[in-house]
């Protein structure tokens, strides 16, 4: 477990560590069928990372609305200067990031890229068809139809989670443009507001867990190199 996590799981899992350890692993070690525990180890250790804590799981959260939010706009003001492989490049990027979030809501450990859509589809989320016309489409016009309507769903599947108070589930104009955004920042601001626990608290900034910070399998992979972002969330550098 230790080569594992770079921690051993048993000692107690810090909200460093839970935001520093990248989901596939949780996921690795949470997954699967146990056949034989005899010494009962194995079983204390997936119990207790069966799932993040209440708080850090708003904070994940978070961290991917965060995502959303800061790339939302581009998809039409790329699309509408004529640059159709960037709006496609930043539209795909998000779709990532809202199966990420259909993960999170329905309490499944994102996996990494190669079982990303496997896991995701496995789920029979709402805005899956929105998210396959999304990469589907051929110009910006309709591939921002598509992202908004899978917006619109997946904020209403934050409001049924009822982790914070209700947040209006509809897109607007993004500051008067022609560019229909959902104003992601808005969920980001409501999950930081519901969170009680004060070591979650004081984190000051919304960059969320590792997951949202890197996609580098060179970091994700290795325990000694995720260990040292454990200060990004007040944790001590191993």
């Amino acid at each position: 477990m230790r080569d594992l996590f770079g921690v051993g799981p048993l000692d107690g899992f810090s909200t460093a560590d839970w935001l520093a350890t990248p989901s596939q692993r949780l996921l690795e070690v949470t997954a699967g069928e146990v056949f034989a525990d005899p010494i009962g180890e194995l079983t204390r250790v997936r119990d207790g990372l069966e799932w993040y804590p209440r708080d850090v799981w708003l904070f994940v959260m978070a961290g991917h609305w965060r995502r959303i939010s800061q790339l939302e706009h581009f998809v039409g003001r790329t699309g509408s200067r004529g640059d159709e492989l960037g709006s496609r490049l930043i539209a795909a990027s998000l779709v990532r990031d809202v199966m990420r979030l259909g993960l999170l809501q329905g309490r499944c450990y994102p996996p990494y890229a190669k079982w990303l859509g496997t896991a995701y589809a496995a789920l029979g989320r709402p805005e899956q068809g929105a998210l396959e016309a999304v990469v589907a489409a051929t110009d910006w016009e309709a591939r921002e139809e598509a992202l908004v309507g899978a917006y619109e769903l997946v904020a209403s599947a934050h409001n049924a989670l009822e982790v914070t108070g209700p947040v209006d589930p509809h897109v607007r104009p993004f500051h008067g443009r022609p560019f229909r955004v959902l104003g992601a920042d808005r969920f980001v601001s409501a999950l930081r507001g519901a969170i009680t626990d004060p070591t979650v608290r004081c984190i000051d900034h919304d960059a969320g867990s590792i997951d949202a910070v890197s996609d580098s399998t060179d970091v994700l992979t290795r325990p000694y190199v995720w260990q040292r972002l454990r200060g990004l969330y007040g944790g001590e550098v191993e």
